[in-house]
């Protein structure tokens, strides 16, 4: 670790800052990485891992996409996130990062999808020295799951795009939620209109991937937690979950959320849309 890691100057205080910026929401990590090493497990094309050794960590990066490994001009090696242990030596990080990757192990897994959830989760610990932190920062599902919701559409093009994401394949393995169009607007329980809600920020041109990923496949925040530290052996350190800001300005001008309340709707805050577990 390099002489830029917490020492609480102006100086580092400003770098902080501006990499923080450049993180966005990835930001919330960084308080609560230790010294030292660094295992971006899902990493890209390596602008967290980048960001990571500019800030002085021995950050190490693995992706199991060929053309994102290439972008990261050799920060990023080659390989699946399950098969780390075969990559690197196991043991030998003091950080571990899972970011924005457990929902798409779960979604595209064959076969038992949380049990390839867990063992990402498993091989994660197993990369960690004594005393490390692992980090998962991904979708989260409401903690009132069942509670029936509305959401109405202001842009014109809301109800097309609901058809188009509710004939998608993964409908067909049963996510449906009772979800339904009623009188032009989004009906169904708080988990799936969450859901519908964190594909559609991401528009038209994405629904094709988008649509076929569970983002609240973690469970709500606190039965997450106790999933993690059974699966990894390690204990919470820290658990929050949040609305990303970006998305609120996505969702404001385009829908309205609101929840039942006795006999009719009444509006409610957004869900959350994100949640950070750290453990160690």
């Amino acid at each position: 670790m390099t002489e830029h890691h917490g020492l609480g100057t102006l100086h580092h205080d400003t770098y902080f800052a501006r990499m923080a910026a450049g993180l966005g929401d990835k930001a919330r990590m960084l308080a609560h990485l230790l010294p030292g090493r660094v295992l971006d497990l899902g990493a890209g094309d390596g602008s967290l891992t980048a960001r990571l050794r500019e800030a002085g960590w021995d950050a190490h990066g693995l992706d199991a996409s060929a053309s994102a490994v290439e972008r990261s001009g050799g920060l990023v090696r080659t390989g699946d996130i399950l098969d780390a242990d075969a990559v690197f030596e196991p043991g030998t990080f003091d950080n571990v990062i899972l970011s924005s990757v457990l929902h798409e192990v779960w979604s595209y897994a064959d076969g038992d999808r949380d049990a390839a959830r867990d063992h990402a989760v498993e091989v994660a610990s197993r990369m960690l020295r004594p005393g490390g932190r692992l980090i998962i920062r991904d979708g989260v599902g409401p903690r009132d799951a069942a509670t029936p919701c509305r959401v109405t559409f202001r842009a014109e093009d809301g109800p097309a795009f609901l058809e188009q994401w509710l004939a998608l394949p993964p409908w067909s393995d049963g996510r449906d939620g009772g979800v339904r169009l009623v009188d032009g607007a989004l009906e169904g329980d708080a988990r799936w209109t969450t859901e519908f809600l964190l594909t559609y920020v991401w528009g038209w041109d994405s629904l094709p991937r988008e649509g076929l990923e569970y983002y609240t496949v973690a469970g709500p925040l606190p039965d997450a937690a106790a999933r993690f530290a059974a699966v990894s052996g390690l204990e919470v350190r820290h658990a929050e979950d949040y609305t990303q800001p970006g998305y609120v300005e996505h969702w404001t001008p385009l829908v309205a959320f609101a929840q039942r309340d006795g006999d009719g709707w009444a509006e409610r805050p957004w869900p959350a849309s994100n949640a950070l577990w750290v453990l160690g």
